[in-house]
């Protein structure tokens, strides 16, 4: 055997014996268990627009602090396991988190630092806690935690694999609830009316033009040809026609709506006024009716206090009953207190024009009896009514 051939047997030895070896501690490294990790937990979810709540006010504000809310990073669509890792895990890591079960990697996220970066003392994982308000709820309950846990592999090819499932959570994006169509009273202002409108249109349109007086009261459920001469005359009376064969005349287009709806306005503004003032004059005739009430009330009081005095008679009362007559215009002298014959003539004529006695030579002419006093009382009322 030559020399190079004994140096290249010496070599091919010692390799043999290195890999030899080696094997061992391959074998030791693959037995060994996965290390254990301490992980800080957050959550994040998808938005969808109509959510009840936004966590930053709005559906586009949430999308930015969210990513866009459909794929992570990776490319992946989001998924009930979906973990967002630092740089340092690659897609496809997957992570076990006690409490949690395990998700894989596929997503990353600006805030999503390894310790040490931003106060950390541990690598920060994100969990995906699913679409709209379910999945904010979730996330706002979960917060953040120091959660222990381990690394199962690194860029496995396993599938399912994730075990994290969020009670309540679906694996699909839930269907978007369509808004309730706005009320034909709303609409009436942005969109056209003609002969193909709906019913419920076309009696928004007739009720606005009645309201502001072009158009007669009364249910319309198609456009017809009164509710566009209607409609010809208003175009007419606000400019908005160059002519009578003006190819708009009819028509509910935008510059009739605007029209109309100013219009609209300034009516309800006036029946506004209108109703202030009906409700004051209404408030102001109340109070007077409690005042002549209340003055009735003393009226009343007064006059039956006087009893009936007799010719000659004198007194408080007999000035009370003066003081009426004066009030009534049937005495043009100064209350004296005296019932005498200036007093018994006044209130015999009051009872001529009273109807209670036909001349003065009746036997009850100026006696101020209780049928005389109730008619007192009423004509006083009377004349104090404004």
């Amino acid at each position: 055997m030559t020399i190079r051939s004994k140096r290249l047997q010496a070599a091919i030895l010692a390799l043999v014996l290195a890999l030899q070896s080696a094997i061992p501690f391959r074998q030791a490294a693959a037995d060994a268990e996965p290390e254990d990790r301490t992980f800080v937990v957050t959550a994040y979810y998808s938005p969808l627009p109509n959510q009840e709540k936004y966590l930053r006010g709005s559906y586009e504000a949430d999308l930015r602090l969210n990513g866009n809310g459909t794929h992570g990073a990776s490319g992946k669509a989001v998924y009930a396991g979906m973990l967002a890792a630092p740089k340092h895990y690659e897609f496809g890591t997957v992570i076990h988190l006690e409490g949690l079960g395990t998700g894989t990697v596929d997503d990353r996220g600006g805030a999503i630092v390894k310790a040490g970066e931003r106060g950390y003392s541990h690598d920060r994982i994100d969990v995906w806690m699913g679409y709209g308000d379910e999945g904010l709820s979730k996330a706002l309950a979960w917060g953040k935690r120091t959660v222990k846990g381990r690394i199962v592999s690194e860029i496995s090819e396993t599938k399912h694999v994730n075990t994290i499932r969020i009670a309540g959570n679906s694996l699909e994006k839930p269907a978007l609830k369509k808004p309730a169509p706005k009320p034909a009273a709303q609409r009436i202002w942005t969109e056209p009316v003609g002969p193909n409108s709906s019913t419920e249109m076309v009696r928004a349109l007739s009720e606005k033009l009645h309201e502001i007086g072009y158009l007669p009261a009364g249910k319309r459920d198609a456009y017809d040809a009164e509710i566009k001469f209607a409609l010809i005359r208003f175009q007419t009376d606000n400019g908005l026609l160059k002519g009578p064969k003006d190819s708009n005349a009819g028509y509910y287009g935008p510059a009739t709506r605007k029209a109309l709806k100013a219009a609209h306005e300034e009516k309800l503004a006036e029946v506004s006024a209108i109703s202030s003032e009906l409700a004051f004059l209404s408030e102001e005739l109340t109070k007077k009716v409690v005042e002549v009430a209340q003055e009735a009330e003393s009226l009343k009081a007064s006059l039956e206090r006087i009893g009936t005095p007799k010719e000659n008679e004198t007194g408080a009362h007999v000035r009370v009953l003066q003081e009426a007559l004066v009030s009534l215009g049937y005495l043009d002298a100064k209350p004296t207190g005296i019932y005498g014959p200036k007093t018994k003539d006044a209130v015999a004529r009051f009872q001529i024009d009273q109807k209670l006695v036909l001349s003065k030579e009746d036997p009850n002419a100026g006696k101020f009896g209780k049928l005389t006093r109730s008619k007192m009382i009423l004509s006083l009322i009377e004349k104090n009514v404004p």
